[in-house]
């Protein structure tokens, strides 16, 4: 992608950002910038230079507050899309996906580590089971054994349960936790392959306003501790390799969209 093809579409993505904030406000719904979105806030107060897609969070309240007023998100023109397992995004346009928005839903997760562990394990085995194709590319030994003894499970399961039953666990299992008074949030969407996905509950407490282009949005005031977890030292750039576009023809995916589970 060029740089001036890049341009565009970084505008257009941040056109997309201040309708959701638009709407957000709204409805007093509140969210998070996050990820590489709330890192280019802070390193460069717009998108990182490569960077081309958005990343909020949102906490399970404020996400059910999006699914009641539905309707009115849709007169905004905004749609809210399930693409696969718990991903959904915000776009201008519901049959081109190509400029997104990323919405991550953050749940109450356990304090026990064997517990999460168990939950962990638990979403990543119905996330398996709807895939046809699993490719073995882990790096250790126990990654492999793992992920082989996912995988036998996750044929089982996609023996016994059609694909129906498989997103309604996905869901008891985000919401399990919900009543409880954990300490942590995670991220139900995320296969946890990537970066971490689980957070301190005071980092989403309380917000901070940050720079994004000509505007400011709302993003964790813990924002050095979660951009530490997630990236590191955030003044090092990534390998080149890295440092491109990452979403380069997303817009042509054959998405696992199921619409009947009530987003």
């Amino acid at each position: 992608m060029i740089d001036q093809e890049l341009r565009r579409k970084q505008q257009a993505l941040f056109e997309l950002l201040c309708a959701f904030d638009r709407f957000a406000k709204r409805k007093n719904i509140n969210y998070f910038i996050s990820a590489g979105t709330l890192l280019g806030a802070v390193k460069y107060n717009n998108f990182i230079p490569w960077d081309d897609d958005l990343d909020i969070y949102i906490r399970r309240a404020d996400f059910e507050k999006i699914k009641k007023n539905f309707c009115d998100l849709e007169r905004s023109g905004l749609y809210l899309i399930k693409v696969f397992f718990n991903d959904r995004l915000v776009c201008k346009d519901q049959n081109t996906w190509s400029n997104f928005l990323d919405i991550s839903v953050l749940d109450n997760c356990p304090d026990s580590k064997i517990k999460f562990k168990l939950v962990l394990f638990f979403q990543l085995l119905l996330r398996a089971s709807l895939y046809d194709k699993i490719i073995l590319n882990q790096n250790t030994a126990l990654e492999k054994i793992n992920f082989i003894i996912r995988y036998g499970l996750s044929r089982i399961v996609k023996l016994i349960l059609n694909k129906k039953k498989i997103y309604f666990l996905q869901s008891v299992c985000s919401t399990y936790f919900s009543k409880s008074e954990s300490k942590y949030l995670y991220l139900s969407s995320s296969d946890t392959r990537y970066l971490p996905v689980k957070f301190s509950k005071k980092w989403f407490e309380r917000v901070k306003l940050f720079k994004f282009n000509s505007k400011f949005f709302p993003g964790s005031a813990f924002y050095k501790e979660y951009l530490c977890q997630q990236y590191g030292d955030i003044q090092k750039l990534p390998p080149l390799e890295l440092q491109r576009p990452q979403h380069l023809g997303l817009s042509n995916f054959i998405f696992d969209y199921y619409q009947d589970d009530g987003f």
